[in-house]
């Protein structure tokens, strides 16, 4: 299936790639048509290679390559943010992953499937109301991963100051079960979405790290 992508429409399309990207990492990468042919029209901002179609075998590679777990992982995209207890830091390798992806850690197994957080920002393109920013990268997360579900009502929080939203929502089948939570949150001129991704029977027990990383944000 191709689906015809307006101006609006490719504009969501980071929030879902990091969702996209946490599920492969997971070990549950996404294959529905829309994803492909979403991924595919990205804009350059949300990817560092011509081909940006994101594929379980390169991205969980990264399982092999990632430093020991620390305190803080700078970046030079605005914001620095601990490495949580138990978490291993792989944002230098995530920079070769065909997702522009800011921040990455790697936490546990559980069922299979490994637990990890991921920070992708885009363009707001003038949004600063966040209940509008929110509204528009969930339609793009529905987009990109129309068998997502159990979307809870957003939630909000705050992020370093800065009015943020939480979304929960599952994804996979029954035996490869995905818990997400997305937090979306806007600063100057930014959307950032912090994707944590656990299998739905480790997600409480994991839960903390996102904490961790929410509370230790800094803008930079």
């Amino acid at each position: 299936m191709t689906i015809a992508l307006s101006r609006s429409s490719i504009r969501y399309s980071a929030v879902a790639l990091a969702a996209t990207a946490a599920l492969a990492l997971a070990g549950c990468g996404s294959s529905s048509p829309s994803s492909r042919s979403l991924a595919a029209s990205a804009p350059t901002h949300t990817s560092t290679s011509s081909n940006p179609t994101p594929t379980t075998a390169r991205l969980t590679t990264l399982s092999a390559k990632t430093s020991s777990s620390g305190r803080a992982a700078n970046t030079d995209k605005g914001f620095v943010a601990a490495i949580p207890a138990g978490f291993r830091n792989a944002t230098a390798p995530a920079q070769s992953l065909p997702i522009k992806t800011l921040y990455l850690a790697m936490g546990p197994r559980a069922s299979g499937l490994t637990t990890n957080i991921n920070v992708v920002r885009e363009s707001s393109e003038g949004m600063t109301d966040i209940n509008a920013v929110v509204r528009a990268e969930l339609k793009g997360i529905r987009l990109v991963l129309p068998d997502a579900r159990q979307f809870s009502t957003p939630e909000s929080v705050t992020v370093a100051g800065e009015p943020a939203q939480a979304v929960d929502y599952l994804y996979g089948s029954a035996t490869r079960l995905l818990h997400l939570r997305q937090v979306i949150v806007e600063h100057g001129g930014w959307t950032y979405v912090i994707t944590y991704t656990a299998s739905s029977t480790g997600y409480q027990a994991s839960l903390p790290a996102l904490s961790q990383v929410i509370s230790s944000w800094r803008w930079t």
